[in-house]
């Protein structure tokens, strides 16, 4: 199907733009269109049952004023989506994109590739893309936003996942700029530029086992009270876990690296982490293991820092606040890997714990901590003597 421009003025119910649908016996089905300026609700494929791939390409802009500006839900397992957008996508009212794979969880090999060459807005969601039936899920767009939800909510299919965006990513308060979920056995990628957020400015949840990769060449930031730049929970069998970024800025974590799962977690900052709430930490990893996992398997964890992790905070009486703290969960017998034993003293500016066949370094070129704080702090459980944790420079004490 080949159109040109289209207006719609109408607001009713099922007023979109253009509307596709597909029976059972349907074998695929190709839209291609100028720009589409809808009253309602501007591309619906909200119901295709077919094989194949349904593939909608405009050159223009692609706008529902008052419902999602596309929507698009494949239901059948094993079929595909292909979003090709040449300019913005925005709607008012609802999310700007909503994508679903609809088949089984990860039982399908159907592929969803959204492309859009301008910014995606909604006054929900920006993006919400949902692979998860699916295999792999690409994604690019020159930015993204959403007005009352995340930037960009994502869940990757079984195979690998792709997320790039050249331009700010921004989420609500109480949300995410970026917020992605996978469980399968493909490397998640996420190349990013800035982003902002409330609560996170980026959020990872991994249950799979593939690598779980993030990096960003601007800021990400969280401006809601008790907020973390950049979050992730991997669990299960999850894979490696690997955060390159530029510079952090939260109130209560810059980095919180939570990871039960398998992999290793590193993660690398070349500009300045900073926190500015009550009771905050610059960068906190817990490295934690499976129950009965064998001890030569034990992953390694690794924080390099090439600029300042500060605490911007007024010192507080607890002496909570951390630049770096490596608290793994005291999961499993001890050897094999991080282990947590009794509480940390106060004032620690780093922390580490670590036992026999676990590693652990740090590498920071400056930490800032009040006065009469201990810079390094290599603490043992008491049954277990401590190994090879080590520092790779020595950190630079700046007194705040």
């Amino acid at each position: 199907m080949q159109l040109g421009n289209v207006t719609t003025t109408s607001t009713g119910s099922n007023s979109f733009g253009v509307q596709i649908s597909g029976s059972a016996a349907a074998t695929g089905m190709t839209l291609t269109a100028g720009t589409i300026d809808a009253a309602y609700g501007g591309i619906s494929a909200g119901s295709y049952a077919g094989f194949g791939t349904v593939s909608i390409t405009t050159t223009g802009d692609v706008i529902g004023r008052s419902q999602t500006a596309i929507d698009a839900n494949i239901t059948r397992a094993g079929s595909s989506l292909n979003l090709d957008i040449g300019g913005n996508v925005s709607s008012a009212t609802h999310t700007g994109i909503r994508a679903f794979l609809s088949g089984s969880s990860n039982s399908g090999n159907g592929t969803m590739t959204i492309n859009v060459a301008g910014t995606v807005s909604g006054q929900a969601t920006g993006i919400y893309a949902d692979a998860r039936g699916g295999s792999t899920l690409t994604l690019s767009a020159a930015g993204a936003s959403g007005g009352t939800s995340d930037g960009i909510r994502a869940f990757g299919g079984s195979g690998t996942a792709s997320i790039t965006v050249t331009g700010l990513v921004q989420g609500a308060a109480d949300n995410a700029g970026v917020n992605y979920m996978h469980s399968g056995s493909g490397t998640s990628t996420l190349s990013l530029a800035s982003v902002q957020g409330g609560n996170y400015g980026a959020y990872l949840f991994g249950s799979g086992t593939g690598a779980t990769v993030l990096s960003a060449s601007g800021s990400i930031t969280a401006a809601s009270a008790n907020s973390t730049a950049v979050g992730t929970s991997m669990t299960g069998n999850a894979g490696a876990l690997d955060i390159s970024v530029t510079s952090l800025s939260a109130t209560l974590y810059g980095a919180y690296l939570g990871n039960d799962g398998r992999g290793a977690t590193s993660f690398t900052a070349t500009g300045p982490v900073t926190v500015s709430g009550a009771n905050s930490t610059g960068v906190l990893v817990n490295q934690g293991q499976m129950p009965g996992r064998s001890t030569s398997i034990s992953p390694p964890c690794r924080v390099l820092s090439t600029a300042s992790i500060s605490i911007t905070a007024a010192p507080e009486p607890s002496g909570s606040m951390r630049p770096v703290r490596l608290l793994p969960l005291p999961q499993g017998p001890p050897g094999s890997g991080l282990f947590s034993g009794l509480p940390p003293p106060a004032r620690t500016s780093i922390l580490a714990r670590s036992v026999p066949r676990a590693t652990a370094s740090i590498s920071p070129t400056t930490v800032r901590a009040r006065p009469g704080s201990p810079v390094l702090e290599q603490f043992q459980p008491l049954d277990q003597p401590l190994t090879v944790f080590s520092i790779t420079e020595p950190p630079m004490l700046s007194l705040m």
